[in-house]
């Protein structure tokens, strides 16, 4: 056997190996991006349950797949429209709150006043 055909098998026998080392870094790269997309994908589901039920309910009851029919970027807006919903709620209810505190305290206030009137005007 020749020099050139020793050295041309040992470059085959490298370049397989690498062609192995870099076909098994891409499949752990590629394992490791689907395991993170499914992560991702729970956890947005477990947030769109605990926030935009109504919504979920509503897919369920739709469709035997039920949110699987949605994609990833659907099933945030689904819960970030769901969240905006209850904010604007919540603030609402915390403007009539604060009206109705507001109220209160002018009620007090007057009765306070109207008890000092009582004070002064008992006779002793």
């Amino acid at each position: 056997m020749d020099t050139d055909t020793v050295w041309d098998q040992m470059l085959e026998q490298a370049s397989y190996r690498q062609l192995k080392s870099l076909l098994k870094a891409q499949t752990n790269i590629r394992q490791s991006a689907e395991r993170m997309a499914r992560e991702a994908r729970e956890a947005m589901e477990a947030l769109a349950v605990s926030f935009a039920r109504d919504e979920v309910n509503r897919y369920s009851l739709a469709s035997p797949a039920g949110l699987d029919v949605l994609g990833i970027q659907e099933l945030a807006e689904m819960t970030r429209e769901a969240l905006r919903k209850r904010t604007d709620a919540l603030e609402e209810q915390t403007r009539y709150a604060e009206r109705k505190a507001a109220k209160l305290e002018e009620e007090n206030e007057r009765l306070r006043a109207e008890m000092e009137l009582v004070k002064k005007n008992w006779p002793e």
